[in-house]
């Protein structure tokens, strides 16, 4: 009877111990899918903020000019439409756009983006720059 009884007791702790170590495991999969989604959410959020900080700023422009930049695709292009035109420099280019060019294509708002910075003598973001960002020239 003596061992009937301590042969059941060990089977209770056993059993115990185990659905204690399942109950552990399930938890940490269910915190572990919580950290993976608490991290998934983070790189989201990094990849946005990065997207975010390339985007110019052309919150202040007039909602003619924002609907005109948002139609410009070089990103270049956008940023110099937005921070370093004049007022008079947004205008000309937002009438170029949809006015013929030399070939007597219709000028798109890159294209007037462009001839504005060649009329005024700007020089594209890139080449103000410096060197791109490939590193040396192959000899």
């Amino acid at each position: 009877m003596k061992k009937t009884a301590f042969f059941l007791s060990i089977l209770v702790i056993v059993a115990n111990s185990s659905l204690f170590a399942a109950s552990k495991s399930s938890n940490q999969k269910g915190s572990g899918k919580a950290q993976l989604g608490q991290m998934q959410g983070q790189q989201e959020q990094q990849m946005n903020q990065g997207q975010m900080m390339n985007q110019p700023d052309c919150t202040k422009l007039t909602a003619d000019e924002q609907n005109f930049a948002n139609q410009i695709n070089d990103m270049n292009n956008k940023t110099m439409f937005c921070t370093q035109f004049t007022p008079q420099q947004r205008q000309q280019a937002m009438q170029m756009m949809g006015q013929t060019d030399a070939s007597g294509n219709m000028m798109t708002a890159d294209q007037a983006v462009n001839q504005v910075m060649q009329n005024s003598g700007m020089t594209p973001m890139t080449q103000q720059r410096g060197r791109s960002s490939s590193g040396c020239p192959v000899k």
